[in-house]
């Protein structure tokens, strides 16, 4: 363990053999020793466990950690336990190709907590940011798909979340889901939804309202079957506006911020930053995509 780590990197591994040495080689090269990156394994059987030791031989930054947890959820959970930093990033993949922004991205993060009265979840186009204490208070439920969004209506309710709009810096890299994988995906998805306490009537009126989107039908038919298999698994309970569907994306868009307006409500100066010229392309423009609909 290093003394000085600040930062750690949590990423989620099962079977990513195509893309996950591109993936944390594009996040290894621009590191500083401020900086671990913590790879939870769960028994990954293509092979690419063997490249992943490899790297974390050739890298001092790198900590591979073997195990056999549920889901998603509660991999990047252990990863946190085992990481030492300060503040963790998480949602990145490991078949995720990151810009050289990270470092500028976490010490812009930081400086938002270091003037904000109160710790906060960054929510950025390629990352997400937060205190250690509030992973620990808000820590990801195991719900196999989704926890990301359930996580946002715990942090949204207690004021602890704060969306950045930015551009983009984190695209997938040589993974395209089959037909089938996406029909389980929006199948675990639509569970995912009354598992984490929605409504099942808001989650048909918000699909109705966006009939037109791809996938709507398809959540309408299904939702009587994934209602009846969330129930069979195990709720989990949701902050009482937000057993509403469509309110978590109006409380995201009430919490939407560029660079520009973050930095004048934190009272930041642009100066103080010294970001590379790549980060201002990426960190300090916002090109006007939206917030998730599902």
């Amino acid at each position: 363990m290093k003394d000085n780590v600040k930062y750690s990197i949590v990423i989620p591994h099962l079977n990513m053999i195509k893309t996950v040495e591109q993936a944390l080689d594009s996040i290894l090269i621009q590191l500083t020793d401020e900086f671990e990156v913590i790879v939870v394994d769960d028994g990954s059987t293509d092979g690419s466990l063997a490249r992943l030791r490899n790297l974390e031989e050739r890298n001092s930054h790198l900590k591979l950690f073997v195990e056999s947890n549920n889901n998603i959820a509660d991999a990047v959970n252990s990863g946190i336990e085992h990481s030492n930093g300060d503040y963790i990033i998480t949602h990145i993949d490991a078949d995720n190709y990151i810009l050289p922004v990270l470092v500028d991205f976490a010490h812009f993060c930081t400086t938002i907590n270091e003037r904000s009265d109160s710790p906060i979840h960054i929510v950025g186009q390629g990352g997400e940011f937060g205190p250690r204490d509030l992973y620990d208070q808000y820590p990801y439920r195991s719900l196999g798909y989704g926890e990301d969004k359930d996580r946002w209506r715990r942090l949204l309710d207690d004021n602890k979340l704060l969306w950045y709009d930015h551009v983009p810096f984190s695209w997938s890299i040589g993974y395209d889901r089959s037909i089938l994988e996406q029909v389980r995906t929006e199948y675990k998805t639509s569970v995912t939804n009354f598992r984490s306490g929605i409504d099942f009537v808001s989650y048909l009126q918000f699909y109705l309202k966006r009939i037109y989107l791809k996938g709507s039908i398809f959540h309408l038919m299904i939702s009587p079957i994934t209602r009846v298999h969330a129930e069979l698994l195990g709720k989990y309970d949701s902050p009482e506006k937000f057993k509403h569907k469509e309110n978590l994306n109006k409380e995201i868009n009430n919490v939407r911020k560029t660079f520009d307006e973050i930095c004048g409500e934190y009272n930041i100066n642009k100066s103080e930053l010294s970001f590379t010229e790549i980060s201002e392309r990426y960190l300090c423009r916002y090109d006007g995509h939206d917030a998730p609909h599902r």
